[in-house]
This record gives C-alpha cells, structure tokens and sequence, in this order.
C-alpha cells in the first residue's frame, strides 16, 4: 500500500512551493493535476520529472518516484504478495525520470552514475522486497507504516514522509554485502561485492566513513547483527592500516611487472577504474583474457608479498567470517524464539525451497 496517504504527499508538495492548484497546473504542464493531487486519478510516470521540477524537490526527486512505484506496484494490506515480471518493470523504469543523484562526498563509493529512479527502485525492493540482492524474482509483499516519522516541522514534505527508507535500504546493502563476504550471493551480484570491495581497497579513507554510519547506537542490545556491527566497527581502524600497506605491496608488484615506477596514487587510479569496468567483470570472455595476460609473466621475478600483512589479513578474515557467522545464528535463534509456529514453519519452507535451488 502506499507508505502515506496520496492526498497528504501531493497537498504537501504544493503548499510547500506555496503555489495555488491552478498555479501548480502550470507549472507542472499536468492537466489533470487538481485531480490526482485529490487521489482521482493516478499520474503516468512521465509527468514525474515536471512535477519534481514544479515543486524544486532536487536531490529528493527519488522519494517522489519511490512513492510512486509504491502506489502503482505494492499491493494493499490483506492481499496476496505480487511479483513483477522484468518486462513490466523495464517498461515502466523506462518512463521514469534518468536524472542523476549528486551523491556529494560519497561520489567516490559508487561504481558509476545513479539516477534516481535507481535509488527509487532500491527503496521498493529493500522495504517490501527480498532481504538482499540476489533473489532471482521481485516478489513485492504488503507491509503497512502506521506511523510518520518524528522530524522537524520544516524538513521538506518528501524527506519527512520517505527518507527513512533510506535506513531500509542501508540494511539491504549491508545484507548483500555481508552475504557476499561469506562467498554465499548468485555470481552477478558477488561480482557486485567484489567490485565495491576494490573502491573500498581505493580509498581506505572510506572506512573510516563506513565505521561512523554503520555503529550501532549507545545503550543497542549487542547481539546477532547488532553485536557484527560494533565489532566491524572496532576493527574498521585496523582494516584501514592494512588496506594502506597492501597498496604499498601493490605498488611493488606493480613496479616489477612495468619495468618503471609506480606511486601508490597509481595503484589506486588502477583500482577504481577496473572496478568500474563494466565490459570487464561481466564479460567472461574479458576475464579469461585478464588470465591469460597474467600467465605470461614472470611469476619468480615479482617480489614477494609481505608475509606478515599477509598472515594480518588473513586473521582479520578469519576474524569476522567467524563473527558473521555468529551474528546470523543468533539472529536465526531469536527468530524462531520469537515467532509463531505458523510463520516459523513457512520460514523454513522457503529456505529448504531457496537451498534446492541453489
């Protein structure tokens, strides 16, 4: 069902711009605005991008598609879950504005441009789709919000209706990717994780960001993916350090095989731009080619890599593999602590189900 009622989004947006209906019917070039600003009909996704422009929502554009895709897709309370076919959703996401995010500082974590109807989609997915990425089929449940977020009166409409889902789909990333640290996602989205975990590699900076926003609160109960999350937390400064040391042993491999000197700023414009090669990582024939390049060097000639950063990360891999496999235990455990027998045995259905198809 839609997160908010239609009427309360579209007045909002309106009296937020401080423009009257006819006023709106103008700026929007939308001739049945008064109409579906009163929930009497539904706007097509083309009208979207006026309507953001309209209104100046800027770089929450893709809260006003969000709701959109939840009012054309999400089914009401009461009724059966509704998979999208990839033909229905490419034909709408079509339509949708493809105007870019500016993602600001965190320009550097994304493999390439977002638009906001790919934030948008995101959000849909992470709230009333799958846990993770990797799930074969979009498969879209009712789930109801009963409440509006508590925020200050003048944070604009959209940001106070929606951008909690932001948190939503902060954890269907950390989801995904902690399922792809334990080698468990289908191939495309693992090759994802791989190429974010290069970025990362690029700029270790980033983790010192990634240990401020994934902590988790003073006084949180620290168990099951609570208690990971404080632990990465801990250990994010010692990754940092050892991430520093392997672009210097990078650079000394890379140095060898060139023939010439390589600075560590190289090493890490090499990073970035083979993580961001698309033509690359989904391409086989492209990763096969990468192999045989690096048959024909001189494997005895390379120097040999630091022992002792080695033995380092492999006990810091150890370390949170070990620790990840906790935190979904104890999530597993109060689960089934918590739920009813009914819905435990549907859980269990669908994963012996999952686990047969994999």
């Amino acid at each position: 069902m839609p997160s908010h009622p239609a009427e309360t989004r579209r007045a909002g947006l309106r009296h937020q711009a401080d423009v009257s209906i006819l006023r709106a019917q103008e700026l929007t070039a939308y001739g049945n605005y008064e109409r579906w600003e009163s929930a009497q009909t539904r706007v097509g996704a083309d009208h979207l991008d006026n309507i953001g422009a309209a209104f100046d929502v800027g770089n929450d554009l893709w809260q006003l598609v969000y709701a959109w895709l939840v009012d054309r897709f999400v089914p009401l309370p009461g009724c059966e879950p509704v998979e999208i076919s990839d033909a229905e959703l490419r034909r709408q996401l079509c339509r949708l504005p493809q105007r870019e995010v500016d993602l600001g500082e965190y320009a550097d974590m994304a493999l390439g441009p977002l638009t906001h109807t790919d934030v948008a989609v995101a959000g849909v997915i992470a709230r009333y789709g799958c846990g993770y990425a990797g799930d074969r089929r979009l498969v879209l449940a009712a789930t109801e919000r009963t409440t509006v977020p508590t925020v200050p009166s003048d944070v604009p409409v959209l940001a106070r209706l929606y951008g909690d889902v932001l948190r939503d789909i902060f954890r269907y990333v950390a989801r995904t990717f902690l399922l792809g640290g334990l080698r468990v996602l289908p191939d495309a989205p693992q090759r994802q994780v791989h190429r974010y975990t290069w970025l990362v590699l690029s700029e270790p900076e980033l983790l010192t960001r990634l240990r401020g926003a994934g902590a988790p609160p003073p006084g949180v109960r620290k168990r099951g993916l609570d208690w990971l999350a404080m632990l990465a937390a801990r250990v994010a400064p010692l990754a940092q350090r050892l991430a520093y040391r392997k672009l210097e042993d990078l650079r000394r491999l890379s140095e060898a095989v060139e023939g010439a000197p390589v600075t560590v700023e190289d090493v890490k414009d090499l990073l970035r731009r083979t993580a961001r090669d698309d033509v690359l990582w989904e391409s086989p024939a492209s990763l096969e080619k990468l192999g045989d390049l690096a048959d024909t060097i001189d494997v005895d000639a390379l120097p040999e890599p630091d022992p002792k950063l080695n033995r380092q990360l492999r006990a810091l891999h150890d370390l949170v593999h070990r620790a990840a496999r906790r935190a979904i235990t104890e999530e597993l455990d109060d689960a089934r602590a918590t739920a009813d027998p009914r819905s435990a045995m549907d859980a269990l259905h669908l994963l012996q189900a999952d686990a047969a198809d994999r």
